[in-house]
């Protein structure tokens, strides 16, 4: 049921926690005295002891030098260094064996024997002394030693690490002191500025870099010393075997203390994003290009007037550099006394936006041809676009069918922005709002149409979704702050699309974050010329 995680290493020592007292007490051995001795190191003990036992025998036990066995001493302290605790253990006891019985032993012989005793007891208590001191001290030493051991294994280790990582990572990798020189670099780093490793390495910037760039790598390095703050390049041209385009960034690196030891630079090949983006540019102008010549093409002009009614358009794209968009108007006439006008926004930018374009404005007309109700139209439109266009894809738009002999207009609003009409013989404005789904979603969408009386320098004013989204510190424009605006541009007597936009914009104190199309309708006499 439950899962063991130990995990054991070399020495066969659990190193995840939980250890028993005996790998506990084994680990503290083995740290201060290192991994246990086999039985060569014992052996070894016996022989070192033996050899220092003969040495001291061969000198005459009698001598001054046989009281105090600085050899038995030296010898311990040499297998504590080279085996470690048991050796030790077994060599201190070799020793002290043969201190008593070949050297203390016959001191006892002799007649003085109260002389003789204290100077036994003297010459043990200085070789016990002497022994377990210097034994300690070659342990401690021992310890020390293969704790740096150990450490300058593991800084090898991350250096072969570091080594690794920065010959072989795609990305230029360098170390530069005050003077600008390379006192670390990879190959990628060298094989960007077309040298060796060898080249690079003690070499300054002014040595590997053209003047320019080397001035600027320089100033960098420099900035990083005096500020502590990193420095970057982006999209840095260089022109070594052909054109480069890089990324680089100097950054400081300090010591624990916040002292800075150097500056480290870190440079990146963005050659191919460029080229890929140039691409990409090239494409857009392009795509651009045709987008608008098509859109223009399908668009048309559109007459100044027909019979006692005049038309006025305007645009305005939200931002100079916008995609084609999908916004677009028509006035076509239907026949001799009806005139066909038509506002829309079809969803997204682009070609393919004006192709849509030109798919609703055609629908449109054929199916006007054939029947003059706004809401027969919008059917058949929303069903053409429904199983022509994608899930993703729809169409806003507002149809009237003005009669110049009624002076009449009926009309279908499927899901576009409410539209608005200017009463001059009241001197007020109203709403034409939605009378039906947006097109191009459901197959099954159902339109009613609506009739208004026109008549003379009454307004209708049709605009695409741009102008109710005008950006404003109070959020964008409601339906009701459009109406409000826009009659207070009537009252102050402004008469034409561009001008409208001007004001809705000054009104709102906002701004345009999508492009807005205008058509102004205007009901004027039969002998305006």
């Amino acid at each position: 049921m439950f899962q063991n995680n130990r995990t054991i290493d070399s020495n066969g020592h659990n190193t995840t926690g939980g250890a028993t007292p005996e790998e506990r007490t084994r680990r503290f051995l083995d740290q201060w005295t290192g991994a246990p001795a086999n039985w060569s190191a014992y052996l070894a003990a016996v022989v070192i002891v033996a050899l220092a036992t003969l040495i001291l025998h061969l000198a005459d036990p009698y001598l001054p030098l046989a009281r105090f066995p600085f050899l038995h001493i030296l010898a311990v302290m040499a297998v504590a260094y080279l085996f470690g605790l048991g050796p030790t253990i077994l060599a201190l006891g070799l020793s002290l064996l043969a201190f008593v019985h070949l050297f203390v032993m016959p001191v006892n012989s002799i007649e003085q024997i109260d002389v003789a005793f204290i100077e036994v007891w003297a010459a043990l208590t200085a070789w016990t002394v002497g022994m377990v001191l210097g034994g300690a001290a070659m342990l401690a030493v021992r310890g020390s030693r293969q704790r740096v051991e150990t450490l300058a294994r593991q800084l090898q280790e991350q250096r072969a690490l570091l080594d690794a990582f920065m010959q072989n990572v795609p990305v230029g990798l360098g170390f530069h002191d005050r003077e600008t020189r390379h006192l670390m670099a990879n190959l990628a780093l060298a094989e960007m500025n077309g040298k060796s490793l060898e080249e690079i390495q003690g070499a300054t910037v002014w040595d590997i870099l053209p003047h320019e760039m080397a001035d600027k790598a320089a100033a960098a390095i420099q900035h990083v010393f005096e500020t502590g703050e990193p420095s970057s390049f982006h999209d840095l041209p260089a022109k070594l075997d052909g054109e480069k385009y890089y990324d680089v960034r100097h950054v400081p690196v300090s010591t624990p203390e916040g002292e800075i030891i150097g500056v480290g630079v870190v440079v990146v090949d963005v050659t191919e994003h460029i080229i890929a983006r140039q691409a990409l540019e090239r494409s857009y102008e392009y795509e651009h290009h045709i987008a608008r010549s098509f859109e223009s093409a399908v668009l048309g002009t559109i007459p100044n007037r027909i019979a006692c009614f005049m038309f006025e358009t305007a645009y305005r794209a939200a931002f100079e550099e916008a995609r084609v968009g999908g916004d677009f108007y028509d006035v076509f006439p239907i026949s001799e006394s009806k005139i066909g006008i038509v506002i829309g926004d079809v969803s997204g930018k682009g070609l393919k936006a004006a192709v849509q374009v030109a798919m609703a404005k055609y629908t449109i007309r054929s199916h006007a041809y054939e029947d003059e109700h706004p809401k027969i139209v919008m059917k058949h439109l929303n069903l053409s676009l429904a199983r022509q266009m994608d899930i993703e894809s729809f169409i806003t738009v507002f149809m009237g069918i003005i009669d110049c002999r009624t002076k009449t207009m009926t009309y279908t609003n499927a899901g576009h922005t409410p539209v608005m009409f200017w009463d001059a013989s009241e001197d007020k404005a109203a709403m034409l709002p939605p009378t039906g789904p947006i097109t191009g979603l459901d197959e099954t969408g159902d339109y009613e149409e609506q009739e208004i009386s026109l008549d003379y320098q009454d307004e209708i004013l049709l605009s695409t979704d741009g102008l109710m989204e005008i950006r404003r510190a109070a959020g964008t424009l409601e339906p009701e702050d459009l109406i409000t605006i826009y009659a207070a541009a009537k009252k102050s007597g402004i008469h034409s699309a561009e001008g409208m936009i001007e004001w809705v914009l000054k009104a709102s104190r906002g701004s345009l974050r999508d492009d807005v199309a205008v058509l102004r309708v205007f009901v004027g006499s039969q002998s305006t010329g």
